[in-house]
């Protein structure tokens, strides 16, 4: 009950009233059941309604025969997620957690949890961190394929996420938590924050412009 009222909760904030999406859900918490007894079903389903993306959380729950620090059975498992979304022809995004100690010591590309493979097979790796300020968090990129992006900061505003243009993604190292990489602080800090407030505020005004025009 909780994921369905936090999803409504999503879907009417992002999209407003409207009566659905092509969101499917399959809570499989309690039933115990393996990839290669799923395996299957994904695949058809996935064909069946078009599905572009298919999202695995979390995915330890799909490792339980295998050691999540062992290479061999590590990439077994991300093998059959490959074999999945090409016979699915979708793409695929895992979740996977962090390793125990302060993370924000290590390059975030290794700061997952048991063997390199978990960090080495993906084309593309998201990492949050903590950010100094408590509603806030920063979001890093490891791309293969595509052109780099800069770190983002994200505020936490109920029940989504939203750019924080005017936060430094540049951690100070000050709080005391995992995540966060420290980091120096940029000299020209205090323009870039200008600039950056300076443009959520010609975004804002656009935004209330536009509202105004509408009414109108």
């Amino acid at each position: 009950f909780a994921f369905r009222d936090r999803r409504r909760a999503i879907q009417m904030q992002k999209f407003g009233n409207v009566k659905s999406i092509d969101l499917y859900v399959w809570n499989l918490r309690g039933f115990g059941v393996s990839l290669a007894e799923i395996r299957e079903r994904i695949v058809q389903f996935c064909l069946d309604q078009g599905i572009g993306l298919i999202i695995i959380d979390p995915t330890y729950k799909l490792n339980m025969s295998g050691e999540e620090n062992a290479a061999g059975d590590v990439g077994h498992l991300l093998n059959e997620f490959e074999m999945i979304a090409r016979e699915a022809d979708a793409s695929l995004c895992f979740a996977h957690h962090f390793a125990k100690g302060n993370a924000g010591e290590k390059d975030s590309i290794d700061r997952a949890s048991g063997s390199g493979v978990w960090a080495r097979d993906p084309d593309a790796i998201v990492t949050i961190n903590n950010h100094e300020d408590e509603d806030k968090t920063i979001f890093e990129f490891d791309l293969r394929n595509f052109k780099k992006i800069d770190p983002m900061v994200f505020r936490w505003e109920y029940p989504i996420w939203v750019h924080a243009l005017e936060a430094d993604p540049i951690h100070k190292g000050t709080k005391k938590s995992t995540g966060g990489r420290p980091r120096k602080v940029s000299p020209d800090r205090e323009k870039r924050e200008k600039i950056a407030k300076k443009e959520l505020e010609d975004e804002l005004n656009k935004e209330e412009t536009n509202e105004e025009i509408k009414e109108t």
